[in-house]
Order: structure tokens, then sequence, then C-alpha cells
């Protein structure tokens, strides 16, 4: 839905489906009728339209002449005694179904079923989703969920060997297996068991072998599960009676499913009729009887209502499935009660009544209520001492920076913090954090803060934050006199000042950030530390946690990778049209979409996230473990970091290019980063212009000289500095706050900015304003806190807040800001980002030979050789070449990447700074690099020519020149395509093709 404003009133667009057709329509509304907010919630009405074409719109529109709220469609289920589902897939299980959990979790309950199963495709994805419905503190869902898993068992057990780069062929034939959790003991037991089905066993699927279900079955109740169960193929192979029932001894229950369920099996010819399928379920009825074994219906759910199935035809047909539509597809929608009676009623009443109703109950009674399937409160590894060595680092420095008498504002501030860490047992965070970028800046990469962890004095005061929180202050580091200035700038914005006392300059520091947005009021909050090191470095900063705590106490926190409903637009509609013949309007396209989103697609693991285990503690008392796809070195955790971060300790070790950038840099130029300055007058009249670079604003659109900046490089960021022209550090962090949100500068502070209803000063920009504004008010501090909590998360205000802040006088424009927003930055965050910005932006006006190298080696994707050697006028022909390709969406991401480059290699030129060609003995494989008052390219922008290879070449000339292209051949094994560029592009020095003298 969305609406286009007029002065009093807005167009909504709307769309609206019978669940076999769709259309959009179109409705004026009065903006102030409420109308808006009631469209948004309405789910099913009758509407009288007036068909019609609008300009733009592709498809005919439904303009509405009446719009009349109904009550939702509702499917009772209407019998005395309920039965109990236990075999249920949700978006979980992979491409394959699309249950909502939360929708069947209360579906189940307002069908009065006394329990609910759970039982994906050999994963447990969705506990930590189900428990928290049914647990939920305002709204808790009495009904009991059964944690369950439909495995793939197999007879052998056969290890996969992982050394090998072709996988292991494994020709047993998996059959699947239901498994529930009984108790606790049975939920490590399945953890286990995934974790090894992943880890160990895995081939194609995660498979389970029989003996090491056996070994680790307490706790847990097996099922024979469908028909791919072992139970259901030895009578479908019509084995003998003796080896079906041998057979159903390994299981605790017998299952059987409806005939909807398997009549495929008929259409592909296994079986004659339904009679056949009647009779395979009434063997297994005599089977339990024989062994006294409970059998049970069940309807193996794949979605929720009938009409569903045609979302799960769409992923069949993304997967290269032919039999796809009413006719070929089953209905494993979830059945009442009655329905499921009346697919079992050739049983007889009494059979069908046992199988249905009664023994699922009787399993569901065996499973112990709502097992927690991770622990609520957090488990922090330990380090020795930590609560000492953060407290003795903390004031060590303090006392350093501010002197042995400390000011009150410091003292006060380290004596809160502290209380919050120590007293809450986060300081091992702080210790591990600590420890990690001191190994870092051993090695010589400096790391970076990003997140609310800058918020924090004592993370500043033990060198894990590069951002000082208190409020603007001066500092002498002579005779440690100190004075802090009650203003909104930040420090280095303050002018400068001789010290009072000894009359030299004193240094300017202080971000004004408050330690709430980290820690919250009553540092409840679990501080989460989130560093930025380099990328090169980031694999080496794992190794030290794993060597810090164990093999066995750090993982990769792992991800769910869902479907979007841009993918299944792009990716899955036009086979599906394509194999059934079915022409989609665009609005169906989009009901079908939205049907498809949020089915998991795949794993993944979090780009720097570890999570950690206590050393009294294991993994399998918190989540399974996995292999990531394609990546048998990695194991990750089975269950989403968001649903395990607030029971493990995640460490977010990112990588990230600046750390890298200023590694190379600082090592060219044998600086320290501390030595690049923050209140460079030059660098910040980059940030509101071109003319410190000597270049003809004419060839920029817009004018501002950030072209290749981090941050503040984007055409969109440089927009908003062209609207807003800063002259401070403050405005810099304004802006890199408004850049990063969303809605926050959008339709929200260009708009008051334009209007001059504010400034930039005064519009909300970072998370931090928010708390800071409203106190400054008189409101109080937790409701402050709470509000901006909620608007920073994209949850607006309520009526009650929107009624505080008007009684104390918050201008109706910042109410209207903070319902806008839907994403903000942290006010820490964004310092970082601009500290590191202004100093690459002082190379860009100081150092620009550095500058240009650095920004190439960070976009090489974007860099052809073929730009290197065009001259200004040819680069700009290029770069309108390459946007118009990239308007007609060709080339992607490529075209996207070369844009960029190419427009800043013509400011370099026209800055009259050149590029040299490469040289084979002097060239850096990777890197490009300043030679006299020139860029040399690196070996690694040759085409064709890998990593390798272009060590290769490195080495091998350490060892002497090259006689002759054949002998480079050979000792850098670099191919033919390669060795022909080197020559053609007059790279290879003269080299002569052959060692073969010509006398004649």
């Amino acid at each position: 839905m969305k609406g286009k404003e007029g002065n009093d009133s807005a167009i909504l667009f709307f769309y609206i489906t019978d669940e076999k057709e769709t259309m959009k329509l179109s409705c004026w509304i009065d903006r102030s009728d409420g109308l808006f907010e009631g469209i948004k919630k309405l789910k099913y009405a009758r509407a009288y339209i007036e068909a019609d074409y609008y300009p733009n719109e592709p498809e005919i529109t439904g303009r509405v002449k009446k719009l009349q709220a109904v009550c939702a469609p509702e499917v009772k289920d209407t019998a005395a005694e309920k039965r109990v589902e236990l075999h249920a897939h949700t978006q979980m299980s992979a491409m394959d179904a699309l249950t909502n959990i939360k929708d069947y979790i209360m579906q189940a309950h307002n069908w009065g079923h006394p329990a609910v199963a759970i039982t994906d495709h050999g994963v447990v994805h969705s506990y930590p989703e189900a428990y928290k419905i049914v647990s939920d503190k305002k709204n808790p869902v009495p009904i009991k969920l059964i944690l369950g898993m439909e495995g793939y068992l197999v007879e052998k057990n056969k290890k996969m060997n992982r050394d090998d780069k072709e996988e292991e062929k494994d020709t047993q034939k998996p059959f699947h297996i239901i498994i529930l959790v009984k108790n606790h003991v049975g939920l490590r037991n399945l953890y286990k068991l995934v974790s090894m089905s992943h880890l160990d066993y895995f081939y194609k699927k995660p498979r389970l072998p029989r003996q090491v279900l056996s070994e680790h079955r307490e706790g847990l109740v097996f099922g024979t599960a469908c028909y791919i169960g072992d139970l259901y193929q030895a009578l479908l192979e019509n084995k003998s009676h003796e080896e079906a029932v041998e057979i159903a001894r390994f299981y605790d229950y017998l299952e059987i499913q409806p005939d909807e369920n398997n009549k495929f099996l008929i259409r592909g010819g296994k079986l004659n009729s339904i009679e056949d399928l009647h009779e395979i379920n009434r063997k297994i009825c005599a089977i339990g009887e024989e062994l006294g074994k409970p059998v049970v219906a069940t309807g193996d759910v794949h979605f929720l209502k009938p009409g569903d199935r045609i979302y799960r035809d769409v992923l069949m047909s993304a997967q290269g499935y032919d039999e796809i539509g009413e006719t070929t597809t089953a209905d494993l929608s979830f059945k009442t009660t009655d329905a499921m009676l009346e697919e079992f009623k050739y049983l007889g009443e009494e059979k069908a009544f046992e199988v249905v109703v009664k023994n699922t109950r009787i399993i569901a009674d065996m499973i112990e209520g709502n097992i927690r399937p991770v622990p609520s409160s957090l488990h922090t590894p330990s380090l020795e001492n930590s609560d000492e060595l953060i407290r003795k680092a903390t004031w060590d420095r303090a006392a350093e920076i501010y002197g042995m008498n400390l000011p009150d504002i410091v003292q006060e501030r380290v004596d809160r913090e502290l209380k919050a860490i120590i007293g809450n047992k986060y300081s091992v965070l702080y210790l591990i954090a600590k420890k990690m970028v001191e190994k870092s800046n051993q090695d010589g990469y400096i790391v970076g803060s990003r997140g609310s962890v800058g918020s924090s004095l004592v993370a500043y005061l033990c060198g894990i934050s590069e951002v000082n929180p208190l409020t603007p202050h001066y500092i002498c580091a002579d005779c440690e006199h100190t004075e802090f200035i009650n203003s909104d700038l930040v420090g280095i914005d303050m002018e400068d000042k001789d010290c009072p006392i000894c009359s030299k300059k004193m240094a300017k520091d202080g971000y004004n950030i408050p330690f709430e947005t980290f820690m919250g009021f009553k540092g409840e909050k679990v501080p989460d530390i989130d560093l930025n090191f380099s990328g090169e470095y980031q694999e080496t900063i794992h190794k030290y946690l794993v060597e810090l705590f164990g093999v066995d106490k750090v993982f990769r926190a792992g991800t769910i990778v869902t479907v979007k409903d841009n993918a299944v637009k792009k990716d899955f509609l036009s086979k599906y049209m394509e194999k059934t013949g079915k022409k989609l309007r665009e609005a169906e396209k989009i009901r079908m979409a939205k049907g498809c989103s949020g089915v998991k697609r795949s794993t993944g693991q979090h780009a720097g996230g570890l999570m950690l285990v206590p050393r009294d503690k294991d993994i399998y008392d918190f989540t399974p473990v996995q292999n990531p796809p394609n990546d048998f070195s990695t194991i990750t955790t089975h269950f989403d970091y968001d649903y395990i971060h607030d029971s493990l300790v995640k460490i977010d070790a990112l990588g990230h290019e600046m750390p890298t950038s200023f590694r190379h840099i600082c090592e060219a130029l044998n600086i320290t980063v501390d030595d690049i300055p923050l209140e460079d007058k030059d660098t910040m009249k980059l940030f509101s212009g071109v003319s410190v670079l000597g270049v003809d604003p004419k060839n920029y659109n817009p004018a501002i000289g950030t072209l290749g900046v981090p941050e503040f490089g984007t055409k969109f960021t440089r927009g908003m500095l062209a609207m807003t022209k800063p002259k401070t550090f403050s405005e810099l962090v304004y802006i890199s706050g408004l850049s990063h949100g969303t809605n926050v500068w959008n339709q929200n502070a260009e708009e008051l900015i334009k209007s001059k209803t504010a400034t930039l000063k005064e519009v909300i920009s970072v998370r931090d304003d928010i708390m800071n504004f409203l106190i400054a008010k008189g409101l109080p501090k937790e409701v402050s806190f709470a509000i901006t909590e909620s608007v920073r998360k994209g949850n607006g205000l309520t009526p009650e807040w929107e009624d505080v802040m008007r009684k104390h006088k918050v201008p109706e424009w910042y109410v209207s800001s903070c319902k806008k927003i839907k994403y903000m930055f942290p006010k820490a965050h964004a310092v970082a980002y601009t500290i590191m910005a202004f100093r690459i932006a002082y190379m860009k006006v100081h150092k620009p030979l550095h500058f240009y190298a650095d920004y190439f080696n960070r976009n090489i994707v974007g860099f052809d050789y073929s730009f290197a050697f065009m001259d200004v006028k040819q680069l700009a022909a290029t770069r309108r070449d390459l946007e118009a390709q990239f308007r007609a969406k060709e080339g992607g991401k490529k075209v996207e990447d070369q844009m960029d480059v190419v427009e800043v290699l013509g400011e370099m030129k026209e800055r009259k700074y050149e590029l040299l060609n490469i040289d084979i003995y002097e060239s850096d494989p990777n890197l490009f690099k300043v030679k006299g008052d020139k860029v040399i390219m690196p070996f690694s922008v040759i085409p064709s020519l890998g990593e390798k290879a272009a060590g290769s070449i490195a080495r091998e000339r350490e060892k002497g020149k090259f006689k002759s292209m054949e002998e480079m051949i050979k000792r850098t094994k670099i191919n033919k395509n390669v060795a022909e560029f080197l020559t053609a592009n007059n790279i290879a020095g003269g080299i002569p093709a052959s060692d073969q003298i010509v006398l004649f």
C-alpha cells in the first residue's frame, strides 16, 4: 500500500484478492479522516469498484466506490474431542513448506487442539520462534508445543570425508523418520543428532545412521513418518509381514496419512487404486496392534489453507519439479479433527477415532510441556580476574589522561559505568574486546569501533573504542588542567585555547554521547561490542579467540536466508508460468511473491559474529551446530544468532576496509593514524565544495569534493552535503547519522531543512539525539530512553508518549519526525565512521597520490586496465556510457563499480596526477602504490590473471630477471593469454619471445 499526497487529500493504492486473481485498487481519502490507518489494518472487505486505466499503470486498476469491512472466513474444528497434529513442516523446511509458525500455532489453539508439533526436514530452526510465541509474556498461547524433526535415516554408520575436494558418493537410500522431544534430555540428544547429521554424515541431506539414533534415543520418541519411511516402503515393495514387523519394532509409534498425500503413487503406477492405499494403512494398523504400538493419523502439513497450495507449486516449479497444479499436487493443509475422521472412515468409526484422536493425544501426553529450546539468561564466558583487570585499566588510563585528581565529571562517569559493567558481570566482554584490539594493534592493524560501544567511557579508556563520549572539553597534556564545556559541538570544533596554567596549547576532545544508549539507565542491556578489523586480518583475530577459549567454545554465528518477494518475481514465477501455461497479471505476481516470501532458502554465517560458550557448558546446551553451505571448514550455530544472542555472548569481529587502508597508508608514509589531524580546515572545505582540489566545479554534480571518501562519497551523501554545506565536524556526524538511517533523511529531515522548519543541527539525525533532547525538555529519563528505543527501531510513538511530549512543548514537527523513522544510527557509530572518513579526506587534500592509490585498492573490482590511459574527456564519455548501461539495467554490479572508479580516476587526472603502467619488476602483485610522483598499477588489474599467478611473478622476479617470455611462462605458470597481454601492452619490458638467438 502506498499513498500519493496532495494538499488535503491523498490517493491510496492497495491490492485486493479472492486468492485466485488480484487487482490493484485506488482510493482518494482525506488525510485527516483516519481512513488510511483503517485500510492498513483491513484484511477482509467487500468492495464496489469501477475498472479504469491509470497513466503509468501497466494494467487495469479498480477505483473504489464503496469499501466495507467483513468478517474473516473462519473454519472451525467442531469435534467434541480434538486431535493433535504430530507431523508438520514450517517455512524452515527449505523450499518445501509455507506454514507460518505463528499462524499454525494460533490456528491449532483457536481450534481447541491441546498440543501442536513441529517436524521440519532435517533441521530445528523454528524452535526459538515457536517457543517465543507460546511463552510470550504479554499474550502467551495456552497450548503444548511439541518440538520435533523429520530426519533422514540411513542404515550404515558411514562418516563423510570432508578433506576430499569431490564429495564422496553414498548410495544409501535415506528413509524419513519423525523424532519428537520428550524432555530436556531428549532435547540435548536431538541437538547432538542434528549436529552430527550436518557435520559428520551430510550427503545431499543431513543423514542419521540407525546406530547413532539408537545411541541417542533417550528422551526422544520415534515415529515412522510418511511414505518415505522404511515401514511404508517395505509394504509398498510387498516385503513379508515378518520383515515389516521387524522394521516397526524400532519405532515408538506408527504413522498413517490421508489418501490425498499419497495419490501420486497411483498416478506413478506404483499402486493401482485408492483401495491399495487403504490396504497399506490397514496393514500398518494391524502391525501396531500386534506390537502394542499406537498408530496415529497425521497430515504431513506443508501449508495452512488449501488455497496456499499454489505457493508451494511456485516453489516446486522453481526447483525443476514438473508435477504442479491442483490435479497433481497434494492438499497438505492443516486439517480439522472432523476432516481427518472423514479421511479415515474406511477403517471404521472406532478405529478412525483411535488413530485420529485417541492415539495422537496419547503421544502428546508423553511429551513434557513447553520445553525451552534456548536458555533464557545470558551465559558469559570467563577470563581470570576480568573485573579487576578492567577496573585497573580504566582508572590507570583515566589518570594518564586527566591526572590523579580526576575531574568530577570523569570520576562520576567512570564510577557509574563500572558499577553497571562489573555489577552485571559484563567485565569479561570488555576484557575480550580489549585483548582483541591489543592483539590487532600489536600486529600493525588499527581497529575501528561500530555500533554503540563508543558511548562507553570505559571502552574508550580501555582502548576498545576511539570515541571519547564525554562532553566537549580541553585537556592540557603538560599540567593536566581540564575544562569541560556545555556545548552542542564536539570537542574538536571548539576554538583553540592555551592552557591558563602553563600557556601550552590544549588538546580538545569529547563527543557528548550518553552511556545509557549502550546499556540503558539500569545497565540492563547486554553490551554489544562490535569492532571493525582489517579484512585481511579478520581470520587471524578469529583464530586468536579460539586460542583464548578453545576450539569447542567458539563458533561462527549462523544465519538463515529466506526467500524475498523480489526473488520470487524475478526467478520463480517465470518457471511457474512456463510449466502451467498460466499468464499472471502484475498484481497477481505480487500476491504470489508475498505468499512465498519468508520460506527458508539456505543458511549462512554472520559476517564476523562469533558465539562464545562458557567453560562449564557445551554448545548443545544452546544450539545444534552445522557447516554453512559448501564450506566444510567452518562450524556455525544452527539457530540464527538473533535467537541466541541473549543466551550466548556474541563477539562481532567484522572485516572492514578502513583498517586495511590505514595500515597501507601509514606504512607508506611512516606515520601513525593519530598523526592525521581531525581539525584541518582545508580538509573540512572538501565537504562543502571542490575549490580546495583546484578542479572545475562544472564537472561535478553535485560540486562536492568527497568523491572516493568512505561514507561521504556516494551521490546520495554528496547531495546531502551540497544542500547543508557543513562547516564543522559536528555537522559531519549529523550527516553520517542521517545518511545511514531509514526514513531519517528522505521525506523527513530533508523536507524540514528545505522548508526551514528546522536546521541541520536541530533535526533528528542519530538515536542519542532523541534522548538528550527529550531530557532537556523535561521528560523523565526512563520515558525519554523508552521513546528513543522505540523510535530507533521503527516502532514509532504510543498515544501516551505523544501526549507527554506535547505537554513538555516538544514541537509538532519533532513528534511527526519520530513517527516516520524506521531505523536510526547510534551517535557513537556515526562519530567513529566520521573520524575514519575525515582522515581519508585529509589524505585526499594533502597526500593525494596515497589517497588515489588507496581508493583503487579498495575498489579494484571496478578498475579496468583500459581506463588507465584515457584522458579526462575520454573518462567522462566512458562514465556517460556506463550510466546509460546502468539505467538500462545492463551489466549489473560491475557497471556500477566501474562508474565510480571512472569518476574518481577522472578527478585524479584533472588534478594532474597520473598512473604508471604495470612494470614486471616494480609493480606489487595486488596493490596500487605510490612511485615517485605517480601511482603504479599492480599485476591484479591484468585481465585473467589470478592471485596465485600474480604472486608467482613477484616471487620469481626476486630469483632473477626473465630471459624470455617462454621462460617466464615456465617459471610463473601464467597462461598464454596473459603473456600476450603483457607483450601487447608493453608490460614485458622488452623481454624477447624466445631464448633462441636468431643469427640470420
